[in-house]
């Protein structure tokens, strides 16, 4: 990898942490960037996952008052997190690269619209935001 690669890696990473970490979404940056660089797709969205989960963990860690949930609704939405990453992690490694890069527009698409379209109403993406009472 040489230098120009390096820190424009560094950059589109760090945007896309600031990204996630405020508004989430930091993935239409960095996963792009990475496969811009050359980086095969599924070692691009691996690498992507794990760099952007830090800032996602870092500022849940920021917004304890927003993360006031029950136990009883929480443990069924970490869990089925845990199951589903789990059996994404298993789908993304048995899929082929070529049917990867040609699910992903879609997959892509499916993530903008449940943005928009929080708790069944499409309002602006700022439901997504932390801020965004639920």
């Amino acid at each position: 990898m040489n230098l120009d690669t390096a820190i424009f890696l560094f950059f589109a990473g760090a945007l896309g942490g600031g990204i996630n970490a405020v508004a989430g979404g930091g993935s239409f940056v960095a996963f792009p960037a990475l496969l811009f660089t050359g980086v095969p797709p599924i070692p691009a969205n691996a690498t992507n996952t794990l760099a952007l989960w830090v800032g996602t963990t870092a500022s849940g860690g920021a917004y304890p008052q927003k993360l006031n949930i029950a136990r009883r609704v929480m443990i069924p939405l970490v869990l089925t997190s845990i199951l589903g990453g789990l059996a994404g992690a298993f789908l993304l490694i048995k899929t082929p690269a070529q049917t990867f890069l040609h699910v992903l527009p879609w997959l892509m698409l499916a993530a903008t619209f449940s943005c928009m379209c929080c708790r069944g109403s499409c309002s602006p993406p700022r439901c997504c935001l932390p801020s965004a009472s639920i």
